[in-house]
C-alpha cells in the first residue's frame, strides 16, 4: 500500500517532465523554420491582391482627374493640388509593388524555390512594358526616357527566348535605380542591340544609362551586395523621396537574375555625370 502511495509522485512528476519535454520539442520545432519552409505563393498573392487593387483604384481616380481637367482645365489649385497627390499616392505603390517583387524573388532564391520559364520574347514589348510600371514615376519627376534600338534587332532578334517575367524584373529595377537617382527634368536611355556573351554564344545587350548624381567609386564595389544602402549622394535633395530608403536590393536582385539566365551585368559611374548599366541575356534563338 506504502509503495503504491509512493509511486504517484513519481508518475506525476514524470508526466510533468514528458509534458515539458514535448513543448520544448515543439518550441524548437517552430524556432527551426527556414526560408525552405515558408509558402511563398501564398504570401505573394496576399500580400500582391491588396496592392493590385490600390493601385487600381489611383488609375481610376487619375483617370477621372485628367478628363475633368480636360472638360474644365481652369479647375483652379485644388484640383492640380488634388492630382499631384494622387500622382505621388501612385508612385508609392509603384515603389512598394517592386519592393515585395524583389524580396519575394530574393527569398525564393535563398530558399531554393526561384523556377525559371522560357518564353519567347518582343524586345520592344520587353522594354516598353518596363518603361510603362514606372509611368508615374518618370511623369512624377519630368524624366525623359529615351528608347533607341539597333537595325540589326530588326529582323534576327526582334525576339528572344528568356524568362519573360524575369527578365522584365531585370529591366524595371535598373530603370527604377535610375529614376531615384536622376533628378527632376533627367534623361534616361535605354538601348538595345546584338551581343556576344563570354561562353560566344548571341546576346542581347540592353544599356540603361541616366544623367543623374552618379556612384562614388568606393560605393561601386558593393552595389550588387543585399540590403547594402549608401549615404544618399551630394544632389540627393532634387532626387525622388525614396533615394535614401528602401531595403537596397534592386541591383543585387537585377545581378541574381541575371546570372541564372546565363548573362552579365556591369555598371559604369561617374560622380556628377551619370550611370550606365550594361547587361546582355542570351537570345537562345
Amino acid at each position: 500500500m506504502s509503495n503504491e502511495r509512493d509511486s504517484a509522485p513519481d508518475d506525476a512528476l514524470e508526466a510533468e517532465e514528458r509534458s515539458r519535454l514535448q513543448e520544448r520539442q515543439k518550441t524548437e520545432r517552430s524556432d527551426s523554420l527556414t526560408l525552405r519552409d515558408l509558402p511563398l505563393a501564398r504570401i505573394a498573392h496576399e500580400l500582391r491582391a491588396p496592392l493590385n487593387r490600390i493601385s487600381g483604384f489611383l488609375d481610376l481616380l487619375l483617370a477621372g482627374e485628367e478628363a475633368a481637367g480636360a472638360v474644365i482645365p481652369a479647375s483652379s489649385e485644388l484640383s492640380l493640388q488634388s492630382r499631384d497627390y494622387l500622382q505621388r499616392a501612385r508612385v508609392s505603390s509603384e515603389q512598394l509593388y517592386l519592393l515585395l517583387e524583389n524580396l519575394l524573388c530574393w527569398l525564393r532564391a535563398m530558399s531554393g524555390q526561384l523556377r525559371l520559364s522560357s518564353d519567347v520574347i518582343a524586345v520592344e514589348e520587353l522594354v516598353e512594358s518596363a518603361v510603362e510600371e514606372l509611368e508615374y514615376t518618370a511623369r512624377l519627376r519630368q524624366l525623359r526616357i529615351e528608347t533607341r534600338f539597333a537595325r540589326e534587332l530588326l529582323v534576327p532578334y526582334q525576339r528572344i527566348r528568356s524568362d519573360s517575367q524575369r527578365a522584365r524584373q531585370i529591366l524595371r529595377n535598373v530603370l527604377a535605380n535610375a529614376c531615384t537617382y536622376t533628378p527632376i527634368g533627367g534623361r534616361i536611355t535605354i538601348e538595345a542591340a546584338v551581343a556576344s556573351l563570354p561562353s560566344g554564344l548571341p546576346g542581347l545587350a540592353l544599356s540603361i544609362g541616366d544623367n543623374g548624381v552618379g556612384i562614388q567609386p568606393e560605393v561601386l564595389p558593393h552595389i550588387f551586395e543585399p540590403f547594402y544602402r549608401a549615404e544618399p549622394p551630394t544632389g540627393s535633395d532634387q532626387l525622388l523621396e525614396s533615394s535614401g530608403s528602401g531595403l537596397g536590393l534592386g541591383l543585387s536582385v537585377a545581378h541574381l537574375l541575371v546570372e541564372r539566365l546565363g548573362g552579365t551585368i556591369a555598371v559604369q559611374s561617374a560622380p556628377g555625370v551619370g550611370t550606365t548599366v550594361s547587361l546582355t541575356l542570351p537570345t537562345l534563338t
